[in-house]
């Protein structure tokens, strides 16, 4: 698995599917399991890859016929998980982060 990045358990990501959800919506609350000596642009990055790895698995495991483009394009276009990940990169990207949004939403 490619999941495990930015240290959250997967048993955890409901938790943090709520703090990315508030940050896209502008607010600036902490996050307990965000590590102490992780910059917030960097755990977004590997927390938005970690949740991007945790649904391609999934997908590959019911899809095993699907390629790349097919699950890029699924998880962008189709699911709510891509469309706030998107919500996340506009956000750094407003507020000047433009590397760190890049890399969440390519």
């Amino acid at each position: 698995t490619m999941v495990g990045l930015c240290g959250v358990p997967q048993r955890r990501f409901r938790g943090l599917v709520r703090f990315l959800e508030g940050y896209a919506d502008g607010e600036d609350a902490p996050y307990d399991d965000r590590p102490a000596d992780m910059p917030l642009p960097r755990f977004l990055r590997v927390a938005s890859d970690d949740l991007k790895a945790f649904y391609m698995e999934a997908r590959m495991c019911q899809r095993q016929d699907h390629r790349n483009n097919d699950l890029q394009r699924w998880f962008w276009s189709e699911t709510a998980a891509g469309a706030l990940l998107a919500r996340v990169a506009e956000r750094l990207t407003a507020d000047g982060d433009e590397r760190a949004a890049q890399g969440i939403a390519r």
